[in-house]
């Protein structure tokens, strides 16, 4: 357990710094909302939302970025910087949310929320009924023999999760063959 205290003494500080960063301050506190939300956990998942939010930028947009790890918090800042009106920022409250950090749910306004790939958060998923949920990239290719068979709670997870978005963008056309397959409509 004392190999793990440097992981969460890192993750600690990372969050914390949603007190003192003013792009971390939610919309409603300015009585404004954001138009969308986007939820991403690393470089490679940024770059898949990437053209979305560039585009929502461009339109004129207000966005909320939740993100999970300290590997795009410069890319956090640079978009900050350049879109100090249009951008607020979120590193996602894994430690003690709701105790001493401000809650997924109490800081989003949008009323659509976009994910990238597989990251499913249960944070993400209260209150679906007030936003629309967009899943990009999605792709369940690699977990065929773990989601495949009746009793298989991985596919129960899987199909059930899927269920809740109302927009489903598959990573290829072999993700979207094998999706219809698992996750009929």
């Amino acid at each position: 357990p004392i190999r793990f205290l440097p992981f969460l003494s890192k993750r600690l500080h990372f969050e914390s710094l949603n007190f003192s960063d003013q792009a971390s301050k939610s919309w409603e506190k300015d009585k404004l909302s954001a138009d969308l939300a986007f939820e991403f956990s690393s470089e490679g998942e940024f770059e898949n939302i990437k053209p979305l939010l560039d585009q929502a930028l461009f339109d004129g947009k207000r966005i909320e970025c939740l993100y999970c790890s300290p590997s795009v918090e410069g890319r956090m800042k640079a978009l900050v910087n350049a879109y100090p009106s249009q951008v607020r920022t979120l590193r996602f409250p894994f430690l003690f949310p709701g105790f001493l950090f401000v809650t997924v749910q109490n800081w989003m306004t949008a009323p659509r929320l976009i994910l990238s790939r597989y990251d499913f958060f249960p944070q993400l998923f209260l209150h679906t009924e007030q936003r629309t949920l967009i899943l990009t990239s999605a792709t369940l290719l690699g977990k065929e023999e773990s989601l495949s068979g009746s009793l298989s709670l991985y596919g129960w997870f899987y199909r059930n999760i899927y269920q809740l978005f109302d927009t489903v963008y598959w990573y290829s056309e072999q993700d979207y063959t094998y999706g219809k397959e698992l996750l009929p409509d």
